[in-house]
């Protein structure tokens, strides 16, 4: 099991300071260490480093275990899926979703409280490990190496809409710089190209949803995401919020060139027929 974010993560309510009697803790843990025999190496640990740094260690083992969430062969994320019964394909998209969910939170935290920025190479960093699409191999069932992508395009969709709440655009813009790289291809394309690559799995969310959407992975996303990053931005419209984020997505896509087409085409979403998307949209703008 993962450990849970909730602890380190209260630092960035407080802007990385800590907490009341933190201190006291440590010395206690310290010399119940001495006194227990621990290694001279975890007592270092434990004087060397900061709050911000166990943070930033936090965030990268929970990048880890989405990074293993994408790979890992079982029954609600498989390889070799051959049911078509609405109920099992919905298996692998709700399994992913609360898997991905505390990360997802963990980052828009970070927009939300770190107004100096000091987390945000961290939120880099941890994402960094995830930007990988894992090539398949053997017998698989159709489309699962971009289903695979899942969780980390529903991460890009929490940080996008959350900066979009918060009118914050930084960590989004270092996030969006990062490439997708693509095992055994050598490719290497920038990491909103994750949104078209999921998408092309978008029969699987049609089929477990029992609809028949034009975007089907937006319109799920768009019933996932702003549930999550509605905390972070009190006083707003977490929907409205996602509708913003998805045309900043958008925008940013028009840089991505395709075997099909040269750069310039913008990325579907639900704000392109969403009855509030044009309000979003040039409230953005203004």
């Amino acid at each position: 099991a993962r450990p849970s974010l909730e602890d380190p993560l209260r630092a960035l309510r407080v802007e990385g300071r800590r907490d009341p009697g933190a201190g006291e803790d440590e010395e206690q843990a310290t010399a119940q260490e001495v006194s227990g025999g621990a290694s001279l190496g975890s007592q270092i640990r434990r004087q060397l480093i900061s709050p911000e740094v166990r943070v930033a260690d936090r965030l990268l083992q929970a990048a880890l275990g989405i990074k293993a969430l994408m790979l890992e062969d079982r029954a609600e994320n498989p390889q070799r899926f051959r049911s078509s019964d609405r109920a099992e394909l919905l298996k692998p998209l709700e399994y992913m979703e609360t898997e991905t969910m505390a990360f997802a939170e963990a980052v828009a935290n970070v927009v939300r409280y770190d107004s100096k920025g000091r987390f945000f190479d961290a939120v880099v960093e941890a994402l960094d490990v995830v930007a990988e699409r894992p090539s398949l191999t053997g017998a698989q069932w159709q489309n699962a190496e971009y289903l695979r992508l899942y969780p980390l395009a529903l991460v890009v969709y929490a940080v996008a809409c959350t900066a979009a709440g918060r009118n914050d655009g930084r960590l989004l813009r270092k996030v969006l710089d990062l490439s997708l790289r693509v095992e055994q291809r050598d490719e290497v394309v920038p990491l909103v190209a994750v949104l078209r690559e999921v998408r092309a799995a978008g029969d699987l969310f049609n089929q477990a949803t029992g609809e028949r959407l034009y975007e089907p992975v937006a319109q799920r996303v768009s019933r996932v995401v702003p549930s999550w990053c509605r905390p972070f931005i009190p006083g707003k419209s977490a929907e409205r919020a996602f509708l913003q984020a998805e045309f900043s997505l958008a925008l940013e896509y028009t840089k991505v060139g395709t075997y099909f087409h040269a750069a310039g085409l913008p990325l579907g979403g639900t704000f392109l027929y969403s009855g509030d998307g044009d309000n979003a949209v040039k409230q953005m703008l203004r």
